[in-house]
């Protein structure tokens, strides 16, 4: 068995591994899925037209009678999806930021607090570093919990979703965005198109050119110096996988989670672990997740996406043409998924 994949079944070490890999390049984040964040903005406007814009007062007599809702944005990240939903919201609402790292919580906290400056009605925002698979919440508290692009991320991904089931009050909402599909990445042919795909335009790409640039001219200069080894990261871009790589194994080794370092694209299998990582081309099957673990939610939205992979990203015009194209032909190939499921209420209903 590969180093990696024995490394898998460690719970507690894909968790520091996250953890880790997510405070370390959480200055970069945003640059570097900027593309990611265009193109899947209009799915989160749609969960927060959805989900909660419909209940927003229509008169300023009607605010005293609404419930305050509570919003959770799980696994947030640096505050994309907190940043959509919160403008669907009102300043009786609160919307709860949760991630695994203090760190991308603190990026998420400043960004809150400079596009949101100028409204007098913003909802109150609360952050939380806690584990998805043990939330520190009451049963039956929120009114919609989001995740993006990030139970791929989670050692016991069924464990997150009976957490999200047990804190959804009955008829609230819950929204998981881009999730890796196994049906895309199970299938030789797919994968490699997209694989094929994502490799031409890496070696288009000017900005990886530039990297690679930078690379180089950092090896030369180091020649006769010694082995190559840098200590830190380069300030405003992204840290190298190598840097990267480095400063995970060190802390790992020093907290005895590891007896011998891990390579770059081992750390990342942990990073990625029911994705890139995964067994039977990674990623997951989500109508078992849906019957596994919510079978009586009425699901207001399901598609596949991305039928070109990652790359199809940089051109959205491209993208959007081909996916609605193709789901017509292949409605569940796309290589990520998403939902919109409503917990019924207690009378069989999906609540108002």
């Amino acid at each position: 068995m590969p180093h990696s994949a024995q490394h898998l079944r460690d719970p507690h070490l894909v968790r520091r591994v996250n953890q880790l890999y997510h405070e370390l390049t959480r200055d970069s984040f945003d640059t570097e899925h900027e593309q990611r964040f265009t193109v899947e903005r209009p799915f989160w406007e749609l969960v927060g037209d959805v989900a909660l814009k419909s209940r927003l007062p229509r008169a300023p007599k009607e605010v005293a009678r609404l419930e305050a809702r509570l919003v959770i944005d799980l696994c947030c990240g640096t505050g994309f999806v907190t940043e959509t939903l919160g403008r669907k919201m009102s300043g009786r609402d609160r919307i709860m930021a949760m991630d695994l790292s203090e760190a991308p919580l603190n990026t998420t906290v400043r960004k809150w607090s400079q596009h949101s400056a100028a409204r007098v009605d913003r909802p109150r925002l609360i952050r939380v570093a806690t584990d998805a698979q043990r939330l520190p919440l009451a049963d039956n508290r929120a009114d919609l919990v989001a995740i993006n692009a990030s139970l791929h991320h989670v050692p016991s991904p069924q464990v997150v979703l009976g957490e999200v089931d047990r804190i959804l009050r009955p008829g609230g909402f819950f929204a998981l965005g881009f999730e890796p599909n196994r049906t895309f990445f199970s299938s030789r042919p797919l994968r490699g198109f997209s694989t094929s795909l994502s490799r031409v335009s890496w070696y288009l790409s000017p900005r990886q050119n530039r990297r690679r640039l930078i690379q180089l001219t950092d090896r030369w200069g180091r020649q006769g110096k010694g082995a190559f080894r840098r200590t830190r990261l380069r300030p405003g871009g992204p840290p190298e996988a190598d840097v990267l790589a480095e400063l995970m194994n060190e802390r790992l080794l020093n907290e005895g989670l590891i007896a011998d370092p891990m390579s770059s694209t081992g750390l990342l299998d942990l990073v990625d672990c029911h994705a890139r990582g995964g067994e039977e081309g990674g990623g997951f099957q989500p109508l078992e997740l849906i019957r596994h673990s919510m079978p009586d939610y009425f699901a207001y939205l399901f598609e596949s996406s991305d039928y070109l992979g990652e790359t199809g990203r940089r051109w959205p015009r491209v993208r959007q043409l081909v996916d609605a194209t193709l789901r017509m032909i292949a409605p569940e190939h796309g290589s990520l998924f998403s939902w919109l499921l409503r917990k019924p209420s207690p009378d069989g209903g999906h609540g108002v």
